[in-house]
C-alpha cells in the first residue's frame, strides 16, 4: 500500500488506553533523546536528537568508565544503571529569535548565503 495524498492523510490523536493498547501488542520499539541549549544573551538556542536502540550497559570497564563521568542527574538518589543508546538517527537545528544574531550581521541563517549568490 503506499502513501495517502496530501490531501487525503488525516491527523488522529490517540487516547492514552488505545495508545497503552498498541504499545503492550509489539515487542520491538525505539528510543528517542533530546537535548536542548539556550544563550539568552544572543538569542539563540540548539536542539539535537538521537533515536535509536536503548541498551544496557553492563560490561565492567564500561561501567567503571562512566561512573567517572561528571553526570549530574536531577533526581535524587543512587544511580546503579546506565543506559546507552545506539544511534539510528541523529539530528540538530539551531535557533535563532527575531533579534539574535543572525538579525544582527552575527553569523549568517542557514541558506541566506546560497540566496545572496542568485
Amino acid at each position: 500500500m503506499g502513501e495517502l495524498p496530501a490531501s487525503e492523510t488525516g491527523w488522529q490523536e490517540l487516547p492514552k488506553s488505545e495508545c497503552f493498547g498498541l504499545l503492550a501488542q509489539e515487542r520491538v520499539g525505539r528510543v528517542a533523546f533530546e537535548i536542548d541549549g539556550t544563550d539568552e544573551t544572543a538569542r539563540t538556542g540548539w536542539s539535537v536528537v538521537v533515536r535509536g536502540e536503548a541498551v544496557e550497559v553492563t560490561d565492567p570497564a564500561e561501567l567503571v568508565r562512566l561512573r567517572q563521568l561528571r553526570l549530574h542527574p536531577w533526581a535524587p538518589g543512587v544511580k546503579t544503571h546506565y543506559v546507552r543508546i545506539l544511534p539510528a538517527v541523529l539530528t540538530g537545528r539551531r535557533i535563532s529569535a527575531p533579534g539574535g544574531p543572525s538579525d544582527r550581521g552575527g553569523e549568517p541563517r542557514p541558506g541566506a548565503a546560497a540566496r545572496s549568490r542568485r
